[in-house]
């Protein structure tokens, strides 16, 4: 694993909403898997902070973007890291008990359903009443629903979506520290839905994969793989909330959902986007290592705009060592 810079003073982990209220201090750490080896440096909590406090900060934003640029010695992991922190600072979901949502649906609803063992998105066909309790009929087999910890209706379901059932991911020390595990499967039935990550989609698949931990070294329990944090739409999941986009294929004028709230950009190539992505909040990612000046150019031509924005008074975030910053808003 390799890092954006030197060691730094430990951080808090990310606050607000989902990790309301945490002391201390720990040093995070990423892992090959959710098992480890695990490698703790400081700049992994410095990088969920910034995508935590700009989440916090984008609920008061009002017809402006704010936009975040850091650069890094390399952009290893920081793409994934900011979601996730944006991601701890989503709101709990306010789901209705089971047996009461499913009273109020008529057959043929979209739902994502989520048991003891198992998510799945499905069409809702009804209730049965059986001498044992009542189940939940979908299209495939019928659910206890004694069973069922958490449903949620869905807006829509893809064709490849329906049916999908798989096992539940196991939530580990970051999900326990941060608070999310006191309701894991009202997250997986809702999770937020208005976060994008734009870059080289083999290299995030590849980070996604990785392991993330609170006191890597120390730690007993299995830490949370970055997937089940970030919880791409992506191969066969039957949760998901991050999109995420190929840089190659990219087109910002091309159907992005209404419920984005913000884009993580990953990379120089990404950053000619940045006029034409209309959300709140646009985080972009550069790597030192990148010897072309074009995405410099293009965040200083956005910039002349702006209005510069001071990411410790107003975010109460600082840099770790090797990593620099800038940030500014301009009309939305």
């Amino acid at each position: 694993m390799t890092g954006p810079g030197p060691p730094a003073p430990a951080v808090r982990p990310a606050d607000g909403g989902i990790a309301a209220s945490v002391r201390g201090h720990a040093m995070l750490a990423l892992g090959e898997s959710r098992l480890g080896p695990w490698y703790p440096s400081p700049w992994i909590g410095t990088l969920l902070i910034l995508g935590s406090r700009a989440a916090r900060y984008a609920r008061h934003l009002t017809d402006r973007q704010l936009v975040v640029v850091i650069s890094l010695p390399t952009r290893d992991y920081a793409a994934v890291l900011i979601g996730c922190g944006w991601m701890f600072a989503a709101p709990r979901p306010n789901l209705a008990p089971p047996a009461e949502i499913v009273t109020t649906l008529a057959p043929g609803t979209p739902v994502r359903v989520v048991t003891g063992q198992y998510v799945i998105t499905d069409y809702f066909n009804g209730v049965e009443h059986g001498w044992n309790g009542d189940r939940i009929k979908l299209s495939g087999r019928p659910w206890m629903l004694s069973h069922v910890k958490a449903v949620t209706v869905l807006d829509h379901l893809e064709q490849a979506d329906r049916g999908r059932q798989r096992q539940i991911p196991l939530p580990g020390s970051m999900s326990d520290w941060v608070g999310v595990s006191k309701y894991w499967e009202e997250h997986l039935a809702a999770p937020p839905s208005d976060l994008a990550i734009v870059g080289t989609r083999t290299w995030l698949e590849e980070e996604l994969s990785a392991g993330l931990s609170r006191d890597g070294l120390n730690e007993q329990v299995p830490g949370d793989e970055l997937r089940d944090l970030l919880l791409p739409h992506t191969g066969d999941a039957a949760t998901w909330s991050t999109q995420i986009y190929p840089a190659s294929k990219f087109d910002p004028e091309d159907g992005l959902s209404a419920d984005l709230r913000a884009i993580v950009l990953d990379g120089a190539n990404t950053s000619t986007y940045l006029s034409a992505i209309e959300v709140p909040v646009v985080f972009v990612v550069l790597d030192r290592r990148a010897a072309d000046d074009t995405a410099a150019e293009a965040v200083l031509l956005h910039r002349s705009s702006g209005e510069p924005l001071s990411l410790a008074d107003k975010l109460q975030w600082l840099p770790s060592a090797g990593i620099e910053a800038l940030a500014y808003t301009v009309p939305l």
